[in-house]
């Protein structure tokens, strides 16, 4: 009798085990086809990457967007301009996958939205997969992608965001339609030529290769404009860094593309920056909290930037290799020394109300006319106004009444 449960007992076991074994077998084999499946697309195919925080993705919308415009894809949604030159909602490929064919060759994409982490820009990433191991498809694929046919006539605008967004692209702006003395143009385009011109002495003789301009003066006299067509005339993108995102300045120069321009404007407006000798006794110098939970006060003294970094950033080692910073100010007095010393701006030009050279310029180019150079000249003149009179269709005497005194 005990031999018989003793059999049993083993026959049971044995049962088990079988189930056991059956039942792995059969969940590994369920997943048999599709991992043969994906062994033979890694094998057969190859994929890239792209995403979102780096400037390929948006050349490759906007490529798919001039170039299969008439393709019906499964999905779309729509871009808001976000690669285009304006802010026109355009209709673009949508989340999922796509096909296309590009010289022969089929690709497929496929667009995924990532978790935004709580910022108010879109997180994607789009593959491109094509079948073969031959990568000069991708490098001839891509070379097509980043011809601009609209570069000539264009620059691109950047904002940082939680990287460099692109956020529109803008006509480019001939030196001369800037308004502005001869001798100040003369200097800054010298300035810039040497630069350019000269890299390689700067790498012979261990000097960064940065370049550093700052245009100061009062509102409406021309400095935004002077900055367009800075860039421009180098055909180098604009990376806009708020004054307001002065904190992430760091992060801002360091992933800065070589030889771009990076353009600060009114960074008076942040008192982090202003001079230490004139609020010494006065109000405490902004800091960082040392702990994370560190409560701040509502003094308006406080803030988050830290004046080290800003400088450290300009000039050290995380400042990409030729690279042009342009920072503007209505009131380079209230600017500390320190940032504004050589080395890290090498030029300051100051964009002034319109004198009898300015105006005579703007009626040159607008009425083929010049007045007197003794003429009597309204006070606080600026460019806007001229412009703003312009818009408003006044005659060349209409605006000379207006910009001079009798």
């Amino acid at each position: 009798m005990e031999l018989i449960n003793h059999i049993n007992i083993e026959q049971m076991l044995l049962a088990a085990l079988t189930l056991t074994a059956a039942g792995i077998i059969g969940f590994w084999c369920k997943d048999v086809p599709r991992r043969v499946w994906g062994l033979i697309i890694r094998q057969c195919t190859t994929s890239l990457n792209i995403t979102s925080s780096h400037n390929s993705f948006y050349n490759l919308m906007k490529f798919l967007e001039d170039n299969y415009n008439k393709k019906n894809f499964r999905t779309f949604k729509l871009t808001n301009g976000k690669w285009g030159e304006n802010d026109i909602a355009t209709i673009g490929i949508g989340y999922g996958g796509h096909f296309i064919k590009f010289e022969n060759i089929f690709m497929y994409l496929h667009l995924e939205r990532k978790d935004s982490q709580g910022t108010a820009i879109d997180k994607e990433t789009i593959t491109v997969t094509k079948i073969g191991r031959n990568r000069s498809d991708f490098e001839v694929f891509f070379k097509a992608i980043s011809t601009d046919k609209e570069r000539e006539s264009n620059i691109q605008i950047y904002r940082m965001d939680d990287y460099w967004y692109p956020m529109s692209q803008i006509p480019k702006r001939a030196m001369e339609t800037v308004f502005l003395e001869q001798d100040k143009k003369d200097i800054i385009l010298k300035t810039i030529n040497d630069f350019i011109n000269e890299e390689q002495w700067y790498l012979d003789n261990g000097i960064p290769y940065h370049l550093g301009l700052l245009l100061h003066g009062s509102p409406g006299t021309g400095k935004s404009s002077l900055i367009k067509s800075i860039a421009s005339y180098l055909s180098y993108d604009i990376y806009y860094l708020p004054v307001s995102s002065l904190v992430k300045i760091e992060h801002g120069m360091s992933t800065l593309p070589l030889k771009s321009i990076i353009v600060i404007e009114d960074i008076d407006c942040e008192k982090a920056v202003h001079n230490r000798e004139n609020s010494r006794g006065t109000s405490k110098r902004s800091r960082i909290p040392e702990q994370s939970s560190e409560i701040l006060t509502d003094n308006a003294d406080l803030t988050l930037i830290n004046f080290s970094n800003i400088l450290n950033s300009i000039d050290g080692v995380c400042s990409s290799h030729g690279r042009i910073l342009i920072t503007t100010t209505n009131h380079i007095e209230k600017l500390d020394p320190a940032l504004i010393r050589p080395g890290r701006i090498d030029l300051k030009v100051e964009i002034g109300y319109v004198n009898i050279e300015i105006l005579n310029q703007f009626f040159r180019r607008f009425f083929g006319k010049e007045i007197d150079a003794n003429s009597n000249l309204k006070e606080k003149l600026t460019c806007a106004e001229l412009q703003n009179l312009l818009l408003q269709k006044k005659s060349f005497e209409d605006i000379v009444n207006y910009a001079t005194y009798a």
